[in-house]
């Protein structure tokens, strides 16, 4: 999983990631991963149960 919640430091450990070998499709489901974890942790602090919406770029990606 990748643990960083700011994207540069984000970007650092991808490319750790990609160092040491670990194939690009692992790391873009790590990366898809941490970020529907950020999304749930912000929802349910915001205590929203209901529909919810999601915009901007990571929109468009499906695994989210």
């Amino acid at each position: 999983m990748i643990s960083s919640t700011c994207v540069v430091f984000a970007k650092s450990e991808v490319m750790g990631l990609l160092e040491s070998g670990m194939s690009e499709n692992d790391i873009m489901a790590a990366y898809c991963s941490a970020m529907s974890h950020r999304i749930m942790e912000l929802l349910n602090r915001l205590g929203i149960k209901e529909k919810f919406a999601i915009t901007g770029g990571i929109a468009k990606t499906k695994a989210l």
